[in-house]
């Protein structure tokens, strides 16, 4: 297991593409650490760009291998889909 990244790194995050909000889509690749939060024994990972967003550094952990091989040094990044269908 990786150890526990810092407010300030950069980790990898997967993309997310959503069927009903699609405005919240992301691409994933690198993305900028604003903050870590631990809560009992669950490790919480704030990004930078997605302040709104927690994300389990125990899953995120598991992937970070498998994430680099496909984004290489690309940054993750908002690719918001606004198309009405996919923004019910």
């Amino acid at each position: 297991m990786h150890s526990i990244p810092k407010a300030g790194d950069f980790i990898y995050l997967g993309s997310e593409l959503y069927l009903s909000h699609g405005e919240d889509d992301i691409i994933g690749g690198l993305a900028e650490i604003m903050r870590v939060e631990q809560t009992g024994g669950d490790i919480g990972i704030v990004f930078k760009l997605w302040p709104a967003s927690r994300y389990s550094w125990d899953f995120l952990s598991r992937d970070q291998e498998k994430l680099k091989k496909i984004f290489g040094n690309s940054l993750a990044h908002a690719r918001p889909d606004h198309r009405p269908q996919f923004n019910e």
